[in-house]
Order: structure tokens, then sequence, then C-alpha cells
């Protein structure tokens, strides 16, 4: 457990972090925008996770984390290079996580330019020709330099920190939502795209393996449906990440 100094560090590198927002942009959406987006990700998230956002027309966003491919951890099997393949060709995009799944608040800015050129190299090698855009911190965990970096190298850096991003996005740390486990999850999805619908936000979920008995951190396919649906049927565009930021940069041109 993490001492009371370390808690206290945590806290006042969060509290920076969210001060300091230097890429914003206004959103003033026609319509709400719900994003699925996964984390690490488990190979769970590359098969069920895909085929459940497949089934309602949707695309998701997969943070990916090269030192965790092919790797098993606590039971968790991650994904693999077939799985980078099968979901880039499916539609969905990919996106970086940090090569050795590091919080970005304990590292210098040389380690974080290194890193983001470790993983970019490790992902296109198995994928050449990848674009990588999209950026989300290990743990949610950011700090004022570490944003400051790697909102220069992409177009969206997303935290852990609960909310929907309404009237202007922080695009150096986007406020997502986890579902939660599926009885008390129900409800709070239900509640956050209905907040999305009712404010034209741009919402965003977040999880990591999607089983029948997930972790903590993951949901299960029920609810995982249950979302995407609730999502499509709401009136909402279920878009990756890429995918908002471009209808996001339209309005804006507008």
């Amino acid at each position: 457990m993490a001492s009371f100094g370390h808690r206290l560090r945590r806290a006042g590198l969060k509290f920076a972090s969210n001060a300091i927002a230097t890429k914003t942009v206004p959103l003033s959406l026609a319509r709400p925008i719900v994003s699925f987006t996964f984390d690490d990700f488990p190979r769970s998230a590359a098969t069920v996770g895909a085929d459940v956002l497949e089934r309602h027309g949707a695309r998701g966003t997969y943070y990916a984390s090269g030192s965790l491919c092919g790797r098993t951890e606590d039971g968790i099997g991650y994904y693999g290079p077939e799985d980078l393949v099968s979901l880039h060709d499916r539609g969905h995009e990919i996106g970086s996580h940090t090569f050795g799944h590091t919080r970005t608040s304990t590292m210098t800015r040389t380690a974080i330019e290194e890193d983001v050129e470790k993983n970019h190299a490790f992902l296109k090698g198995i994928l050449p020709g990848l674009v990588l855009e999209d950026f989300a911190y290990p743990f949610g965990d950011a700090s004022p330099v570490s944003k400051l970096v790697l909102q220069r190298h992409y177009s969206s850096c997303r935290g852990t920190g609960e909310g929907l991003n309404v009237n202007r996005a922080d695009l150096g740390l986007l406020k997502a939502v986890a579902p939660g486990e599926h009885q008390s999850g129900r409800g709070k999805v239900v509640e956050a795209i209905a907040d999305a619908v009712e404010r034209k936000g741009w919402l965003i979920f977040y999880t990591h393996d999607v089983i029948e008995t997930p972790t903590r951190w993951g949901c299960s396919p029920q609810l995982l449906d249950e979302a995407v649906g609730h999502a499509v049927h709401s009136g909402a565009a279920v878009l990756t990440i890429r995918e908002a930021l471009a209808v996001i940069s339209r309005r804006g041109e507008g």
C-alpha cells in the first residue's frame, strides 16, 4: 500500500495536471459522442469486446503497451500480434499506452520520450504504416511534465479522471468513465449516457478485460453489450477516439 507521502504527492500531481490545460478545444456538438476504449489490453478485449462492439456496428480504441504483448499476468492473457492485426483490419483504432506500462508521473522527460519511440517502433514492427494518434496514461497517472510532453506527441491523451467532456475538452487529459461491476454498473452507464445526451458532450468509457467474472478493472460482456446498445439507441454517435476528434475538429472549423 502506498504511504501517506506517496498518496499526497499523487494527489498534488493530479491537481496540477488538471490545472494545466494548454491543449483545449471547444465542444459544440450537433449530437453527443460516446467512445469505448480498452487499456493495456487483455486479449478478451480484442476478442469478446470487439465482437460486442461490432454487433452494434461500432468500433473501439485499444491502447497498447508493447511490453504486455503475448504475456500472461495474474491469470489474464494479453493481446498478441495477431490481435493487433485483426483489430486494425476490422476498423478499430490502435493507440499507445507506453511500452513499459509505467506511471508517467515517475518518469523523466527523456525517459518518456524514449518510451514513446520504443512503443511506436514495437507496434509498427507488427503493423507497418500504423499511425498512433492517441494515448492513455497507464493507471490514469499523469504529471504536469508528462502531460506537456505527451500531448505534443499525440492528438489526445486520456486519463481516468471521472467525468464527461463537455463545453471544452482538455486533449492533454481527457475525462473518462469506468462502467464498473455489472450490478452497480448498469445504472452508472445509463446515467452517464443520459448526461451526455442532455448536455451534448463527449463520453469516453474505459475498461480492461471483458470476461464473465471481470477483474476490478474490467467489465462483463453483458454490461459492455448493454452499454454499447444503450449508447447506440440514445442517438449518440458511437466513435473511436480518432473518429471523435475528426468530428470535433470539423465542428471547430465550422
